[in-house]
Formats: structure tokens, sequence, C-alpha cells
């Protein structure tokens, strides 16, 4: 029996480590190769559902990443370090992401026979697993692996440019090296969600014949309930919301990349007549007041954060429309999530994002730099000019992100390479 080690940063909620603890957790439930067993190997945690293992450190960190207490005071303390030596002082720190110097790769990596890379910012070295020569999948679900630490760009040198200083450079550029050695290797394969970022892949020099796409696995119990009243009572909407169309955004609202300063100045250019028939409903952000939103006379929700799956369905099923106005994005799980949900989806064309929707079916896609056009596409949401089947797009959703789709075409892959 062959041991696949599925490898990310943590299980907590990021989008790639929730993609990672569902594709773990549909595997081991799924599994249709019955040759195969897995283990999700992360710092968290322990969660019912699959088989979790932490990393072995270095004698030099084993006391900071095992002791919980400790660990994320210690993290803070790194990355201000690692801030403060390689970033320019106007740059944002998450911007620019080191590799992982503190594992044991020989020992956590012992027993596995393939290693199924995700979210490795500040916890993979890539010329530590290179060295293991074990077969390597990467399931990029942002551009890290294949430049030197940006999460996000569209114009490297630039970046670079901008962010980073002398040091941070030269750290940029022994990452990319790092990372081209592994990626490069025969028995590595790139795994992309998005033609988007195939595109990506390829444009930064690696071989097509590497790629293969397959789509994140979404569970079932996300789907349509059909109980929009209730759940909007379960989320304290107040009786009058019933008249007005809620509009659902999840994400940042300080990200730029996610676009909701772009989205709020659509609002801004509709007419009262139209704010005072919409109302906003936002998860991910934890204060109950949005400072944009103050002086626009429509009604809005912050709903917080949300860690359980129930939560999140009671939230797609609330609304009426969800905006995933991202500039640049690669395949967000809250489309895929609210499709199954049988939410229709407002997206910028240009991205991952766009690929995610056939338009007027399960969505609508606007022009990446008109404003007026989302605005007048807000209007006719409002208008109900568009005449979406809500349980057509869930059971359509269903199929696309099925076991089928996703854990079937992942056990594929790792026979190919076994």
């Amino acid at each position: 029996m062959y041991k696949i080690s599925l490898v990310s940063a943590d299980n907590n909620n990021g989008g790639a480590a929730r993609a990672t603890r569902r594709l773990v957790k549909g595997l081991s439930k799924h599994c249709l190769n019955n040759k195969f067993r897995y283990e999700f190997i992360c710092n968290g945690s322990p969660e019912i559902g699959y088989s979790q293992k932490k990393p072995f450190y270095k004698w030099y960190s084993k006391y900071f990443y095992s002791n919980n207490s400790i660990q994320p005071i210690a993290k803070i303390i790194f990355n201000k370090i690692w801030n403060k030596f390689n970033l320019l002082k106007t740059t944002n720190g998450n911007f620019f992401f080191r590799i992982g110097n503190s594992i044991n790769y020989k020992i956590t990596f012992k027993d596995s026979d393939l290693m199924h890379l995700f979210w490795g910012q500040t916890f993979i070295n890539p010329e530590e697993i290179a060295k293991l020569d074990k077969p390597v999948i990467v399931t990029l679900h942002d551009m890290w692996f294949i430049n030197g630490g940006f999460a996000y760009s569209d114009n490297i040198e630039l970046d670079k440019k901008i962010n980073l200083n002398y040091l941070g450079k030269q750290n940029f550029d022994n990452q990319f090296n790092m990372k081209i050695k592994l990626l490069n290797k025969k028995n590595t394969k790139i795994v992309v969600t998005s033609n988007w970022m195939r595109q990506k892949v390829i444009d930064s020099g690696f071989d097509e014949n590497k790629i293969t796409k397959i789509l994140n696995y979404i569970p079932n119990h996300y789907s349509y309930l059909d109980a929009q009243e209730m759940c909007q009572k379960l989320l304290g909407w107040s009786e009058n919301i019933k008249s007005k169309t809620i509009i659902y955004f999840s994400g940042s609202i300080y990200d730029s990349r996610k676009g909701f300063n772009y989205f709020i100045k659509a609002i801004k250019e509709l007419n009262n007549e139209f704010k005072s028939q919409i109302a906003i409903q936002i998860l991910g952000h934890n204060f109950a007041k949005v400072n944009e939103l103050e002086n626009l006379n429509i009604e809005y929700k912050v709903l917080g954060s949300f860690s359980d799956e129930l939560s999140q369905v009671i939230g797609y099923n609330s609304a009426d429309v969800l905006i995933c106005p991202s500039l640049m994005d690669n395949t967000p799980n809250v489309i895929a999530e609210a499709q199954m949900c049988g939410l229709p989806c407002i997206a910028l064309e240009g991205s991952g994002s766009a690929e995610m929707i056939d338009p007027n079916i399960s969505g609508i896609l606007a022009s990446k730099n008109n404003i007026s056009e989302l605005s007048k596409i807000i209007e006719n949401i409002v208008l109900k000019k568009n005449k979406f089947d809500r349980l057509y797009i869930s059971s359509k959703a269903s199929q696309k992100y099925s076991v089928e789709n996703t854990c079937k075409k992942y056990e594929e892959l790792y026979a190919s390479l076994l």
C-alpha cells in the first residue's frame, strides 16, 4: 500500500488549507484505489475525517514549533524579522513569503511514497523536498510556487522593485531557483484549478506537459436549501429584508486584490431608489461597522468569520447573489461553494473566477475596468431582469465539484507516478 502525504502549512480556513482538508477527507472517505492511504501533514489541531500528522522539526526549532502556546508568538517574531530584512518600509508584509527551513524533511517524509504539496509559504522548502527524490505533485492555489515569493503578481519585476530591498531580491531569486529545480524534476507534476493559472505556469517557463487541470472538491452538504427566509432569520436579518436584494461579499475588505472597494464604487453610482432596495452581507470581516458603507444609506450586516461549514451554507442560502469582484484570482472557493448552494455569482472577466461562471446561467461577468457596467448589473439584479434557476445551478455545481471530477482524477494522477 502506498502512503500519500498531503502537505499544507495548516488546516485553518484559508482557501488552500480548506481545499486541502476537503480533498484529504474526500480521498479518505471515497477512496477508489485500495492501494492508497492518506495523511495530512500540517500544523493545526486534529480534525475528524482524516489522518493528520505534524511535521518533525530540526533541533533548533523544535521547541518553538512544538509548543502550542509559544508557536504563534514565534511565528509573529520570525515574520517581523524576515520583513525587516527583506521588505521596503512601504511594503505590505504579507506580500512576500519566505520558504520553510525548520522542518526535518527526511524524518517527516520517511514513510511517504508521494508528496502532494498545497500551501507551502513559510512551511515548505522546495530544495529539501527535491533532495528526497520522491514523486511530488504541486497544486497551485496561488502563484507562490511559480515565482520567488509573491502570492499574486501581474508584473513580477515591477513588484520586486517596489516591494523588495537588495536582500529581499536575493532571497526572491534564490527561492525561484529552488522551485524551478523541484518543478522541473521528471517525477514532479503540477496541478492547476483554472486555465488562467495554467497560462501563468506556461508563462513562467514550465513545460505544459507537466500540467494537469483538476478542480477543487466541494462536499455535497453545500446545497440549495430552498429556505431563504429561515436562513435570513438565523443570521439575524430583520423582517423587512424580504423586500430587499441581498448581495453577499465573502473575503477581506482590506485586500485590494479582492475588489471590495471596486464593488463599493459601483454601489455609489446607484441612485437612492436602488440603494434602498439592496442589502449587503459580508463574511470575513470581524468588526460590526464598515466605514465605507456608513454614509451610503444601505442596510448591511457583517457576519464575522464562519469556521463551521453549516454556517457557511446558511450564509449562501440567505442571499440573492454573491459578488466576487477579485481583480486577480485563481478559483475562489466562495464561488464554487455558492454555486453548490444555488447562488448565482458576479465576477470580473480576465481571471480564474470568470471561468467558474456560465454567463446568464450561473451568474454574470463584468468588465474589469468598467465600474458603471458593474453598477448596471447590480441594478438589473435588483429589478430581477436576470432569471436564475437556483436548483439548476446547484445541480450542475454538484456534478462539477464531485468526487468523480476531483478525487478520482487525483488518484489517477497518483497512480501514474507510482
